[in-house]
């Protein structure tokens, strides 16, 4: 599920419920993403996710407002008020959690933090790591981004920390919550030949 990187126009109150996404182990497998740059950015703003399953996910969740090298311009990209409120990220037999990227914009003179809210965000095994910054982005991620996490739990929280020099800011608390249900989330199909690559 991808919005951008054409942010320009802006996007204003979406909301994404009841997705499931299986990246069948590809190189090319993403789950939740935001992606925009300094050529072609604008405001996404009130965006929630909530009910989502993954499985089989490279990288389950990247929000990076330096998605390409750009071009000279101006449109900067401003992701605020994104809320995840309910994922289950089976894991990846290929990637284990997979890699998460958080990038916010701060170039040119220009600050536009993330500011994204976390709550009942699991990941089952292994937890994920964060992916390296590039395009113009420092290559330590997280990056220019503002948690608020809680109140249930957001099973990579102990790998998050505030950092003034990385403007990554880390509020709220995590607690107990049971995770979304993906019982039923990926029904395989009968009408699919036994040596399909899905």
């Amino acid at each position: 599920m991808s919005i951008g990187s054409e942010t320009d126009a802006g996007l204003l109150n979406m909301l994404v419920q009841d997705l499931s996404t299986d990246g069948f182990d590809s190189v090319g497998g993403i789950g939740l993403r935001i992606k925009s740059d300094a050529s072609r950015g604008g405001k996404v703003e009130n965006v929630t996710y909530q009910h989502i399953c993954l499985r089989n996910v490279r990288q389950p969740l990247v929000f990076d407002a330096f998605y390409r090298t750009p071009d000279a311009g101006d449109h900067y990209p401003n992701f605020t008020n994104i809320k995840i409120d309910g994922l289950h990220d089976l894991g990846s037999k290929r990637y284990g959690g997979g890699t998460i990227t958080f990038a916010g914009f701060d170039a040119d003179d220009q600050h536009d933090p993330i500011d994204i809210t976390l709550n009942n965000v699991v990941f089952d095994g292994p937890q994920p790591t964060f992916a390296k910054g590039n395009n113009g982005a420092p290559s330590v991620l997280p990056f220019a981004t503002h948690f608020l996490m809680g109140p249930g739990a957001v099973s990579f929280s102990p790998l998050l920390s505030s950092s003034r020099a990385q403007d990554v800011e880390v509020t709220g608390a995590t607690g107990r919550s049971t995770p979304v249900d993906c019982s039923a989330a990926f029904v395989p199909y009968s009408s699919v030949l036994g040596n399909s690559p899905i």
